[in-house]
């Protein structure tokens, strides 16, 4: 560029300038009013307005604005960049363990791990079935099955059972069913408790405590003496749902349900003290279950 190039520009700007307005139209200075009162900006105090200028820095300041507005018009109208054409996966749930499920029946066969709701008993309650005790494989499946669906359910975990009962049919003397049946179950687990104690041919040795929905629950192994009801003679009072004979032994478990108690008792694989090689493996996987139990 030559020496007296600059000089060239500025006498061609100034005629530029000399040629152009004084002032800025009124929409355009409106433009540019409410473009600035949309930018952040330090407060100002007093009515807005444009201060005055020379047509230079008028025309340049303009120019300025203009190429603003073009530009942020530009960003507002431009799409979102886009991340991928698809919507994002809903992440995958994580599957329920087995004990997660509920199956609203305890009646049929039961599977380790898996919880059942008792809903026809009079306090329905659930329970999550233990592994079958290796012992009890040779007696097959483990099932459950309503010897009366409101007042007696039984449980089998291949050979032997474990029996719930409410009170309702069940003997009032258990050495000697054939006297009658009981009234009421005693309200709470201390006094079954006393309820056996006070009953003559009944050999009893109280176990430790369980904890079952977060109440006391109270078991006891017992033997029947041989003075016993020997499986001979006439009901008095209506045949019990369940009963005990002479020679037997079981566990029975008095529970709290938070509207009274329930009695359960273990069995063996026979009557009479036969079968019972099994009970042993009966009454851990009872106590197993035992803690289990919700009610509600």
């Amino acid at each position: 560029m030559s020496a007296s190039a600059p000089r060239d520009i500025n006498h061609a700007l100034e005629a530029f300038l000399d040629a152009g307005p004084d002032q800025l139209s009124s929409h355009l200075a409106h433009s540019i009013a409410d473009e600035v009162h949309r930018t952040r900006q330090r407060a100002v105090r007093g009515p807005w307005r444009i201060p005055s200028m020379s047509r230079f820095a008028l025309t340049t300041a303009a120019i300025a604005v203009a190429a603003v507005v073009v530009g942020l018009a530009v960003m507002l109208t431009r799409p979102a960049p886009q991340t991928g054409t698809q919507a994002s996966a809903t992440p995958a749930q994580p599957t329920p363990g087995p004990s997660d499920f509920v199956h609203n029946t305890a009646v049929g066969e039961l599977t380790a791990g898996q919880t059942y709701r008792a809903s026809t008993f009079s306090t329905p309650y659930t329970f999550t079935v233990p592994p079958q005790p290796t012992g009890l494989h040779a007696g097959g499946s483990m099932k459950g099955d309503a010897l009366d669906a409101t007042h007696a359910m039984r449980l089998q975990p291949g050979q032997g059972a474990l029996v719930f009962q409410d009170g309702v049919g069940l003997p009032s003397d258990l050495c000697h069913p054939d006297k009658g049946l009981l009234t009421t179950l005693p309200a709470t687990p201390q006094g079954v408790g006393d309820w056996l104690a006070a009953t003559k041919g009944l050999t009893i040795s109280r176990l430790p405590n369980i904890t079952v929905d977060g109440r006391t629950a109270l078991s006891w192994d017992i033997a029947l003496a041989a003075s016993c009801y020997s499986g001979l003679g006439a009901f008095s009072d209506g045949q019990p749902v369940v009963w005990f004979e002479a020679g037997e032994h079981h566990r029975l478990y008095a529970v709290p349900t938070g509207n009274g108690t329930i009695l359960l008792s273990t069995w063996g694989a026979g009557y009479q003290g036969q079968g019972e090689n099994v009970l042993p493996a009966v009454n851990v996987w009872s106590d197993a279950l035992v803690r289990t139990l919700r009610f509600g």
